[in-house]
């Protein structure tokens, strides 16, 4: 369960009767007074919230940080990295996003790309914060603090030239089988960014430009996958593998 900082007042918290937290605390969770659960600051501390009142008029309670900057470290951030996503249509993304912040992505950089319609970044779901509850909510999923970083370029080219020195990997139909990673050094240390294509796909001059930027082509399998749902499995790969 996430807090804004600035819903706290000192340790304390107040949560009114619609707040959905308050709702899933009184008729999901059942929770009573002395009761805690897992919460923590939004790109802060992870910590515990232990209820001290509950009400049909609300919740209030006290948000304590966790003592052990180890066990701290652990829920403030999930697996890391960024990936590059040419844009899909809105509405897909709008689902997908609460998806790639429960992985605990550092980063996602959406970009116009050859095949997808300019208007998709058009669409309203890019005003500023207008996607933040569902950066929570699936932060809150995944079982830490960090928000990803969320940035849009008009195009791949512009996407690329805020790339900075990382390990680079393209989901491409026709590269080399994801265990081939690991014989990368840079997999295993360093930041990694992992490039997946618009729903129609990266053009083949896009597709050079990325190989040319220094992406890696690996292919998910046989099947044409979905944007995002290669999405949601390249960076799942990579951490695997980094964590051998």
């Amino acid at each position: 369960m996430l807090f804004e900082a600035e819903e706290l007042q000192g340790v304390r918290v107040a949560l009114g009767p619609r707040d959905r937290r308050a709702l899933h605390l009184r008729d999901v969770l059942r929770s009573g007074i002395g009761d805690s659960v897992r919460a923590g600051i939004v790109n802060g501390p992870a910590g515990v919230f232990r209820v001290l009142s509950i009400a049909r008029e609300g919740v209030a309670g006290e948000f304590t940080p966790c003592e052990s900057a180890e066990k701290s470290d652990v829920y403030t951030a999930g697996i890391g990295g960024t990936l590059l996503l040419g844009a899909v249509r809105p509405i897909v993304f709008k689902r997908l996003v609460k998806d790639l912040s429960t992985l605990g992505l550092a980063r996602i950089m959406v970009c116009a790309a050859d095949l997808t319609e300019r208007s998709y970044l058009s669409a309203s779901i890019w005003e500023r914060d207008a996607l933040r509850d569902r950066l929570i909510a699936g932060a809150e999923q995944g079982g830490h603090t960090r928000l990803p970083g969320l940035a849009v370029y008009r195009s791949l080219t512009d996407a690329l030239d805020d790339v900075s020195d990382h390990f680079r990997i393209l989901a491409d139909q026709d590269g080399v089988p994801p265990a081939t990673i690991p014989c990368h050094a840079e997999a295993a240390s360093g930041d990694w960014i992992a490039a997946v294509g618009p729903e129609r796909g990266f053009s083949d001059r896009e597709r050079c430009a990325l190989i040319a930027g220094g992406f890696q082509p690996v292919s998910l399998g046989p099947s044409i996958l979905r944007s995002e749902v290669a999405a949601q499995a390249l960076p799942l790969i990579i951490h695997a593998f980094r964590k051998q």
